[in-house]
């Protein structure tokens, strides 16, 4: 996974993301490269979205919510999003 985010290989890393994610959804780290892969090809509903579904997992599964550096990475998404004028729903 490393060296796909490493080398921007994010139509690699995605399904695998997925992948584990399906195999243990409480990765938060991995539900963090998702957002990331997101983001990073230009896709910052997509990396929302995950956020909020993260968000969902982990307050119905371990009634906790996401772990500083999981908000850190949303909010800066947000903040990128609202430098461009860019909205999320």
């Amino acid at each position: 996974m490393a060296a796909y985010l490493r080398d921007r290989a994010f139509d690699l890393a995605l399904p695998l993301c997925k992948r584990l994610l399906n195999a243990d959804n409480l990765l938060e780290q991995i539900h963090r490269a998702l957002m990331w892969c997101h983001y990073a090809a230009g896709n910052r509903a997509a990396a929302v979205r995950h956020y909020r579904r993260c968000e969902v997992i982990l307050r119905e599964s371990l009634d906790v919510e996401p772990m500083t550096e999981t908000r850190a990475l949303y909010e800066s998404i947000l903040a990128d999003a609202e430098e461009e004028g860019g909205r999320f729903s």
